[in-house]
């Protein structure tokens, strides 16, 4: 996965040292070339909704490990735990992060139920709001905000149909 900066300066991407390996959360400067490892050691079995900028591009929440988000800032230190799944059962994917109703997008999949719920989570620490939730074989788990933040546009399949959703 790679992610542009909201001022399309900066990308994130996933760095991976062949030799062990190890993966990493690493962020690239465009202007000077420069890039860096922001965490390292993050769960290499995840590979799609693993990161996501905040709309100011100060901070990046990422997915540590299963069912676990931490937040750090765009030009390191120390990451923050940001939100965890109650149960090992529990995955949770960050997908966007809005600035105008202060919320990250995240897909929280229950393994044992076959569910999965699009939340938002406020970018300030709580609980996840539901927004929609159906059968993991019906809706995507990836989903994005609309530029005001008012709509999540996403894909529903029933019945081997796919439809866009708002």
């Amino acid at each position: 996965q790679i992610r542009l900066s909201p001022d399309g300066r900066k990308v994130l991407y996933i760095g991976i040292q062949e030799k062990e390996p190890i993966y990493s959360i690493r962020v690239q400067d465009f202007a000077s070339g420069q890039s860096k490892t922001l965490v390292e050691g993050i769960d290499g079995n995840y590979w799609t909704h693993i990161f996501c900028w905040s709309p100011d591009g100060n901070k990046v929440v990422y997915l540590s490990r299963r069912g676990e988000l931490m937040m750090i800032n765009s030009a390191g230190g120390k990451p923050v735990p940001f939100w965890a799944a109650p149960d090992k059962e529990t995955e949770v994917f960050p997908l966007d992060w809005s600035g105008q109703n202060h919320s990250i997008l995240v897909s929280i999949l229950d393994q044992s139920q076959h569910k999965v719920r699009l939340s938002m989570l406020p970018e300030s620490g709580g609980e996840p709001r539901p927004i929609v939730s159906a059968d993991i074989s019906e809706l995507e788990y990836w989903a994005q905000f609309s530029p005001d933040g008012k709509f999540v546009v996403g894909r529903k399949t029933k019945d081997k149909n796919n439809d866009a959703y708002v």
